[in-house]
């Protein structure tokens, strides 16, 4: 049986530079706040502040505070209340936040 891995931060968690966080081979839910970069090979779920770049296949930001570079090989969504200050590199992305980027995609 083949189970994918899915870690989760609570809100009340910070991580600050910690490899727990950095990488995953799964997908991540993010409710806390990170420093540092964030890389899974899965989904990204992001509602809470991450101070760095982000790897991911597919990223969604639902009142999310992003500083940094998004790099995703799949769609991206951008919800309600999310900002996103940074580049954004995606194959898609459709945007109901505010964002400060420099957008690069196959698919707007």
């Amino acid at each position: 049986m083949n189970r994918k891995k899915r870690m989760r931060l609570q809100s009340s968690q910070e991580v600050k530079n910690q490899r727990m966080i950095s990488k995953s081979s799964g997908s991540i839910e993010l409710l806390g706040s990170v420093e540092g970069n964030v890389s899974c090979s899965g989904k990204l779920v992001a509602s809470g502040n991450i101070t760095g770049n982000t790897n991911s296949k597919e990223f969604y930001s639902d009142n999310a505070k992003i500083t940094g570079d998004i790099n995703c090989e799949g769609p991206v969504k951008i919800g309600n209340g999310s900002v996103i200050i940074g580049n954004l590199y995606a194959h898609s992305a459709v945007i109901a936040g505010a964002i400060k980027v420099t957008l690069m995609s196959t698919d707007l």
